[in-house]
């Protein structure tokens, strides 16, 4: 996969996950464990039926390697619903971040 090709495709999951309602049980998987801890977005999305367009091609070739975690977003405290998400993928020295309100999750 061209470089610059695989970029675009790890932009697109990470803004589908963050963006559809259908896709909501694998963001919860992401605020499940402590901020700051670091999980691999494929396995945040192993309880999905339907995954984001171009998962199962990144999955498949880095799914290790392509990893989130949350942070309270600067000066809120760890019980305000506003967090900073960041996925990166570290063999590519890419990442992007996200602004994100917890409370905007729909109740299960």
């Amino acid at each position: 996969m061209v470089r610059a090709d695989l970029q675009e495709k790890l932009a697109s999951v990470a803004a589908d996950l963050l963006s559809f309602r259908s896709l909501q049980p694998a963001v919860r998987r992401i605020f499940a464990v402590p901020a700051g801890t670091w999980q691999s977005v494929a396995g945040c999305c192993t309880e999905l039926v339907d995954l984001p367009k171009f998962a199962r091609e990144i999955f498949a070739e880095h799914a290790e390697r392509f990893v989130v975690t949350h942070l309270p977003w600067p000066g809120t405290g760890m019980s305000d619903s506003d967090c900073l998400v960041l996925f990166v993928h570290d063999d590519e020295l890419w990442s992007t971040i996200a602004y994100f309100n917890r409370a905007s999750l729909s109740v299960v």
